[in-house]
């Protein structure tokens, strides 16, 4: 059986449909969605209620942390990340749905163990594990370490752990196209899968809609994977 896992959406509904795709050729077992369903893009409300009528298993991002005050907002960086405008429109069910979302869950399948986090182990929501990152082994039981965040995806293995980053849906920073991981159980092997999330069409799509550093972001991989 295979086991997708995927983060950082951002509102983004364009990427999120084609995400979809990907899931309908995969057909897994479950799905695990690392956090951060809102900010940037305006389209948080309608993928909420999908993820949610999918059943997906969900953990809480620095923007749903942020979204609920429970993380301080930069100055000026709401007129980035529009979580205000959002949080207005947001009905009392999906703000607790929200508030309810977990920063972490360990899960085993077959007999492998994966820690499931958005950031880091030392700060779960709001940290950031890049490749470069030292972990602290002492802090990981399990087999696999899969974080989001960053925007940036990567698999390695530091010994008998392997540390999975799964990029991003909805805004990948690194110029190589939205990403998300698929688990094989049967193999035993945990893959980082880029996709075609239609970034020239987002970019059309959302163009005045979003402020100009989130267009910026996506033009990055217009000759990456998409």
């Amino acid at each position: 059986m295979k086991y997708v896992f995927f983060s950082d959406i951002h509102g983004n509904i364009i990427a999120f449909q084609n995400f979809i795709k990907q899931l309908e050729i995969i057909s897994p077992e479950k799905v695990y969605f690392l956090g951060d369903v809102l900010g940037y893009f305006p389209d948080g409300e309608s993928i909420i209620k999908e993820i949610r009528d999918r059943s997906f298993i969900c953990l809480k991002g620095n923007h749903e942390a942020m979204l609920l005050g429970e993380l301080p907002v930069k100055q000026n960086n709401d007129q980035i990340y529009r979580l205000m405008d959002f949080y207005s429109s947001l009905s009392e069910a999906d703000k607790e749905w929200i508030q309810s979302l977990p920063s972490s869950v360990s899960i085993t399948l077959n007999d492998k163990s994966f820690k499931l986090i958005h950031g880091s182990l030392e700060m779960n929501i709001d940290g950031y594990t890049y490749e470069d990152s030292q972990i602290d082994h002492s802090l990981l039981e399990e087999d696999f370490l899969v974080v989001g965040n960053t925007h940036r995806g990567f698999v390695k293995k530091e010994g008998d752990k392997t540390i999975l980053n799964l990029g991003s849906v909805g805004l990948p920073r690194d110029g190589k196209g939205s990403s998300f991981g698929v688990f094989d159980d049967v193999k035993k092997t945990f893959e980082l899968m880029y996709f075609d999330s239609q970034i020239t069409d987002q970019i059309k799509h959302y163009s005045g809609k979003v402020h100009e550093s989130v267009i910026t972001c996506l033009q990055r991989n217009i000759h990456g994977k998409n």
